[in-house]
């Protein structure tokens, strides 16, 4: 997919997207090469752009990729040894679609 950044139009494959991070009127993309892609697009259009079975909405601030999740604890998500939340309303829906997600990649 492309994201036009601030400065230029740059691509980004899904699998790499690690999360998406809403701040102020910017998303941050964050990869896992440790990149940051910063955009003025809106987290619900990007929301739209991602894969459903692959990436959920954690929280109203954040959107995580399935594959990079490392464990669940109460409330937080971790991914790459980031903690983020996970938004009581949201949990359910959280927990359900890695549930799915896990049970589809077991080999």
């Amino acid at each position: 997919m492309y994201i036009k950044s601030k400065q230029s139009t740059v691509k980004l494959y899904q699998e790499d997207i690690v999360y998406l991070e809403s701040q102020g009127h910017q998303v941050h993309i964050y990869t896992v090469d440790g990149g940051l892609t910063i955009t003025n697009n809106s987290l619900k259009n990007l929301e739209a752009m991602l894969d459903s079975k692959l990436f959920v909405r954690a929280h109203s601030a954040y959107i995580i990729n399935l594959s990079h999740v490392q464990k669940v604890e109460g409330n937080l998500v971790y991914v790459t040894n980031t903690a983020l939340p996970i938004s009581h309303p949201r949990k359910k829906e959280f927990m359900t679609a890695l549930t799915n997600f896990i049970g589809d990649s077991l080999l």
